[in-house]
């Protein structure tokens, strides 16, 4: 998809990590069409709802913004793909064998769906929500953890192509001095 900025060009500042976005279209009543028509006139637009994991009351829900399409891009995709966009861009609490399952409906039921959205809870929406501080303390460190095992992933990845890269060197190798034992070897007079 195209959007007109790219995730990069976002700054960190204005990254919402572990927000619950949903995209959705509601019709809306365009005043001037109905004016000049007579009748109603509706159309469909695109909505946002934001909401801060584990806070049920605070729900911004406004038209989308170009901005959206960037910032909130796995949900976005997952909103035009007709997909499940709750666990878009996040790993799935109830796939986490680390919480019990009365715990990923009890979260659910704060329409927090990912283990990142878990690790965002704020304290005071914590609190509200009672015994969860474990859990969002776990899901916190999971997070860092997965973050932190990047580089990791990536200098294995490295090493990799360097052996590949080493064992072709010494397959190279060992032709040149196949080739070289041959030419030094005295050729045997036919008779």
């Amino acid at each position: 998809m195209d959007f007109q900025m790219d995730y990069d060009e976002v700054p960190l500042t204005q990254r919402r990590v572990g927000v619950r976005a949903v995209f959705y279209e509601r019709a809306k009543r365009n005043a001037e069409q109905s004016e000049k028509t007579g009748l109603p006139v509706w159309e469909q637009k695109e909505y946002i709802k934001i909401q801060q994991p584990g806070d049920k009351t605070s729900i911004i829900d406004r038209p989308i913004r170009p901005s959206d399409k960037v910032e909130f891009r796995a949900q976005y995709e997952a909103y035009k793909a007709n997909k499940n966009q709750d666990t878009a861009g996040g790993h799935p609490i109830d796939q986490w064998p680390a919480l019990p399952p009365d715990m990923v409906e009890a979260l659910k039921e704060s329409k927090v769906f990912t283990i990142e959205q878990l690790a965002a809870i704020s304290d005071s929406n914590a609190q509200q929500m009672g015994a969860i501080r474990k859990w969002r303390d776990m899901a916190k460190d999971y997070v860092s953890a997965a973050a932190g095992g990047a580089p990791l992933v990536a200098m294995r990845a490295e090493l990799e192509a360097k052996n590949n890269e080493l064992e072709t060197l010494k397959q190279q190798m060992a032709a040149l001095m196949a080739d070289m034992k041959s030419l030094k070897e005295p050729k045997q007079k036919s008779k």
